[in-house]
């Protein structure tokens, strides 16, 4: 079973660039309220949100993804040759929802 070892000094290890992507499209809460039976305000009060971002038809995961990472690198001032790892993180599924029937 392997060791597990503390280190300590210089890893070759450091967060150089963040990248992040929002949806292009901006959706209100008026918008939303024209197939769903509520208010603004009611949504307003109860979560805080008065816009939310919509992914669009040209736009998935994907290509979110790899703008966010073209930022990150960007962010970085990095060749992209000289990049060992590159970690994402996200809170989007890989479809739309809700999905559809």
């Amino acid at each position: 079973m392997p060791k597990i070892t503390a280190y300590s000094g210089h890893q070759n290890v450091a967060m150089l660039g963040i990248g992040a992507y929002r949806p292009r499209r901006l959706v209100s809460n008026d918008e939303v309220c024209e197939v769903l039976d509520s208010t603004d305000e009611w949504i307003f009060e109860r979560s805080g949100i008065r816009n939310r971002r919509w992914i669009s038809g040209d736009e998935s995961a994907r290509s979110m993804a790899a703008a966010a990472a073209e930022r990150a690198i960007r962010n970085a001032g990095v060749a992209k040759e000289k990049i060992g790892a590159l970690i994402l993180a996200t809170n989007s599924w890989r479809t739309k929802i809700p999905h559809g029937g």
